[in-house]
């Protein structure tokens, strides 16, 4: 149960702190003295998503504080799991910077959002205003069935088994789309990759054919430059060569002479040595060089057939092309490596399939299971809420497609009078009598899954009168087993409470505050007494709420 909440700087409120006991408690007020504000309080230190719009003092951050007392019973596993100290009281905080920025705190270890909203789903189930609307919807009546369910163990595995034949299904989409397009260019590919294949292209084909090419279509120039040089170095009467031989055989009588003549006696030899080598090169070069018309138009040719390779493929060369080979090899393998794949998946789909339905049913029969139960509570204590005649009926049927919730349609079927056909709850009821199933909705499943807190916002909200008591004294009876916190206008509602907080503003200062206030006794007669009979409270007013008081 919640024993204390503490605001600061959160919409209207500048700092309060309300203490909650055991059994009922009422909250009354104005309309728009701040009710909705402390349930909104409420909201987020159970996992609502804060804005900077919640601050009163845009220069000051907002705390909200919220003390519990955990039941004997409550699951230790994420605290543990998040590493945070378990206490019977649990302690959470929410700080909201003037940046936006939020920080939540459990036992003062900091935690997420999403372990504030795991615990906070445990501690306090949260009825808001228009809730009583998500009854219209099939999909939340669903999700109102399934927390009926208390072995949770049977979603669980529904939910793996699903979550697995989902992804293999869409893997194998993926593949067969990429299979059927590979198939439909399957001929294109094989044309390209053919012609690249015969083609017979090897690395940096275009540039050494560029460079043959380029000696052959220079082939006469070359051996010219050759011939002369190869004449001036070897074969001349006054070649290079043999004036080195005549300079090194005077030098050499006089080297022993002269100052480092050793060393310029080896110096020259070693000219000797380079020219006679450089002679022997070029005359090897100009041998390998000939004027050669056919082989010139052999390699031309070859290079325009590259150069519309590259063209068509929009490369800059060879290599890349052969890359493209390559690639286009690769892709023609995969097809049959892809078929393989698609068949192996099918089977392991058509295998999950069939647990996937076994799991569903287990899943369907425990809902049609606790539908049958789910309706008789409802529909009793709808009897006790003032519809004597009402008939309610759950019903579960089976769709054709299988989606994260199972293959169920549940809708809730209703009747308030004998002789009126069951039809669907949004279609028939009316207001307060949403309000009413919406209560015995919440009490069993509050219950059932051992919620110790529950919050109503109006959900009286559309009755008066007779049913109004009903209403009150069904609070009150859920109260000895949970704690219940209500707002209500009504005074039936409030005097049947066994505590009783006023919702005021105050103005101080040209500024608007909203204060929550404890009522005593003669507080609490004065309040019900102005909600009976509006600000001009009367004699008969205070004599009609001490009465509904008991006091």
């Amino acid at each position: 149960m919640i024993k204390s909440l503490s605001i600061s700087n959160y919409a209207l409120i500048d700092n309060i702190t309300i203490g909650f006991e055991k059994g009922f408690t009422c909250l009354t007020g104005e309309t728009g003295a701040g009710k909705s504000i402390i349930l909104g309080a409420i909201s987020l230190v159970l996992g609502e998503r804060a804005d900077t719009k919640v601050l009163y003092d845009k220069d000051k951050k907002c705390v909200i504080e919220a003390v519990f007392c955990l039941p004997h019973n409550f699951s230790k596993i994420i605290f543990e799991e998040n590493d945070i100290d378990f206490n019977s009281d649990c302690i959470i905080r929410r700080e909201i910077s003037s940046q936006g920025k939020s920080r939540i705190f459990i036992n003062d270890s900091p935690v997420s959002l999403n372990v504030l909203k795991s615990i906070g789903l445990s501690l306090i189930d949260l009825h808001s205003q228009d809730q009583k609307f998500s009854l219209s919807d099939n999909s939340q009546q669903l999700h109102f069935l399934d927390n009926f369910i208390t072995d949770k163990s049977i979603f669980d595995n529904y939910y793996r088994i699903f979550n697995s034949y989902s992804e293999l299904c869409r893997k194998k989409a993926y593949l067969q789309s990429e299979y059927e397009k590979i198939n439909m260019e399957q001929d294109y590919y094989s044309f390209l990759y053919n012609e690249l294949y015969e083609a017979n292209l090897s690395n940096d084909e275009d540039i050494l054919t560029e460079k043959e090419l380029s000696v052959l279509d220079n082939a006469e120039l070359i051996k010219e430059k050759l011939n002369i040089a190869i004449n001036l170095l070897y074969n001349d009467d006054s070649n290079v060569v043999d004036i080195t031989k005549t300079i090194i055989n005077n030098f050499s009588s006089i080297s022993s002479f002269v100052n480092n003549g050793v060393k310029l006696l080896e110096r020259l030899e070693d000219i000797k040595i380079e020219t006679k080598d450089i002679s022997d090169d070029l005359i090897r070069l100009n041998n390998s060089v000939f004027v050669d018309l056919e082989k010139s138009e052999e390699l031309r040719n070859r290079l325009d057939f590259i150069n519309k390779l590259l063209y068509k493929h929009k490369v800059n060369n060879v290599n890349e092309l052969i890359e493209i080979r390559n690639d286009l090899s690769l892709k023609l393998s995969n097809t049959n490596e892809l078929y393989i794949e698609i068949e192996k998946i099918t089977k392991e789909i058509e295998f999950l399939y069939n647990d996937l339905k076994h799991k569903a049913e287990i899943l369907s029969k425990s809902r049609k299971s606790c539908a049958e139960i789910m309706s008789l509570q409802i529909s009793n204590i709808l009897k006790d809420l003032g519809i004597t005649k009402n008939n309610f009926e759950i019903t579960v049927s089976k769709t054709d497609n299988y989606t994260i919730t199972g293959n169920n349609f549940v809708e809730f079927l209703f009747s308030a009078n004998i002789g009126s056909p069951l039809a669907p709850l949004s279609s028939v009821a009316s207001g307060g009598e949403l309000s009413r199933v919406m209560l015995a909705l919440k009490s069993i499943i509050a219950i059932k899954n051992d919620i110790p807190t529950v919050i109503f916002d109006e959900i009286d909200s559309g009755v008066s009168g007779i049913t109004a008591d009903a209403v009150a004294a069904k609070l009150r009876e859920i109260s000895k087993n949970i704690q219940v916190i209500s707002i209500s206008h009504l005074p039936q509602i409030a005097a049947k409470a066994d505590a009783q907080f006023l919702v005021y503003k105050e103005e101080l200062e040209n500024r608007t505050f909203t204060r929550v206030k404890l009522l005593n006794n003669k507080e609490r007669i004065n309040a019900i007494a102005s909600m009976l009979s509006g600000s001009n409270v009367t004699a008969a007013a205070i004599e009609n709420a001490v009465n509904l008081l008991g006091f």
